[in-house]
């Protein structure tokens, strides 16, 4: 009994040995990623020097993007851009967006509408006429031909609201839009993960090799030196306080008031409309949007309805491994996929029609 206890003991020794060098050693593999990476803004100048094809990994946007003249627009698209982003082509126009070209000076009868978002807007998995800004311009021009609809899709991954917004004033105000639609989902509140500070690699209170099991079974993070954007929660004091000090202010409940009512603001003096479109949101996130558009007298939909009826319609099971399937862009990525974005369009043109934007499909 006393040799079964011994090697017992001897094992668990051996086991918590092996441990403590693969977590030693995970900490040295990230400590050289996190010098790699840089600071944020050797990053980004590195993102603007690559071409498209080489950010690996899959939430990298290294060659996509690069860094803004604007504090809290942050980074931006960079202009001109052909080529492949997550096995689809993409082009962005000479403004930096993914989308066609817009003259700054709008013509008589056309109606312009401004999509505000992050990569859900910009079409993350999608092929460009999938997203569901472009949906949305062909399918308003179909259903009325008195003028032109014109959308603009100033949607960028990673992005906040606060971004959002200062993207809507120093960069889409210029094309004199008459609607505005930003999109709000469960990172809004936060910021890329490239914003934070770099975690210290000999501090104690985080156990790597944990975070790097569940990143190899797509539960976490798949490293830290990336151009990644995801906040899926609630954003409390302990994770404010991992961001960079110059962006703390974008972040929380407070962060997301403050540039609803700067979008106010700026929207309410030019007597342009904004709907928000309400995607994945907790209980208090709800709550929140429901008091910011009411306060400010935006208009507010839940677009989970809007699903939900798609998949009554159409008899999907009503299961959690259905709606992915249906919905999202690979079994490992919650993204829109096509359809998700057609249920996008067809939500905004419903929620248009409430608010007389157009013409209900009854009317004469």
């Amino acid at each position: 009994m006393k040799k079964v206890v011994f090697r017992i003991i001897l094992a668990g020794v051996g086991g918590l040995m092996a441990l403590g060098v693969a977590e030693m050693a995970i900490r040295v593999v990230y400590a050289a990623d996190l010098k790699r990476g840089g600071t944020l803004r050797e990053k980004l100048e590195r993102s603007a020097r690559t071409g498209l094809d080489g950010g690996k990994g899959k939430f990298n946007m290294t060659g996509l993007v690069r860094g803004s003249a604007y504090e809290d627009v942050v980074y931006e698209l960079k202009p001109g851009v052909e080529g492949t982003f997550r096995d689809k082509r993409l082009v962005t126009n000479s403004r930096g967006l993914r989308d066609d070209e817009h003259s700054l000076d709008k013509p008589d009868g056309v109606y312009r509408i401004v999509g505000l978002g992050d990569s859900v807007t910009f079409g993350w998995g999608v092929e460009q006429e999938d997203s569901y800004m472009e949906v949305l311009e062909d399918r308003l021009n179909r259903l009325d031909d008195t003028r032109t609809f014109e959308t603009f899709n100033f949607g960028v991954p990673g992005y906040n609201t606060t971004m959002e917004v200062a993207t809507f004033e120093h960069r889409a105000l210029k094309y004199n839009p008459d609607l505005v639609i930003i999109l709000f989902v469960g990172n809004d509140l936060g910021v890329p993960m490239f914003m934070e500070r770099p975690p210290r690699t000999l501090s104690t209170r985080n156990f790597y090799l944990w975070d790097f099991l569940k990143a190899r079974v797509g539960r976490g993070r798949s490293g830290h030196a990336e151009l990644i954007g995801y906040r899926l929660k609630d954003v409390n004091k302990e994770e404010k306080s991992k961001v960079l000090s110059r962006y703390r202010h974008m972040c929380g409940h407070s962060g997301y008031r403050r540039a609803m009512k700067r979008l106010a603001d700026l929207t309410a003096s030019r007597g342009i409309p904004v709907m928000i479109m309400q995607g994945q949101a907790s209980a208090s996130q709800q709550k929140l949007l429901a008091d910011v558009a009411k306060e400010h007298g935006f208009g507010l939909f839940d677009l989970r309805l809007y699903t939900n009826a798609y998949v009554k319609k159409h008899g999907i099971p009503d299961t959690t491994s259905a709606r992915q399937k249906l919905l999202w862009v690979s079994p490992g990525d919650s993204h829109p996929n096509a359809i998700g974005h057609s249920i996008c369009a067809d939500a905004l043109i419903e929620e248009m029609r409430k608010l007389a934007i157009i013409e209900r499909e009854d009317s004469p």
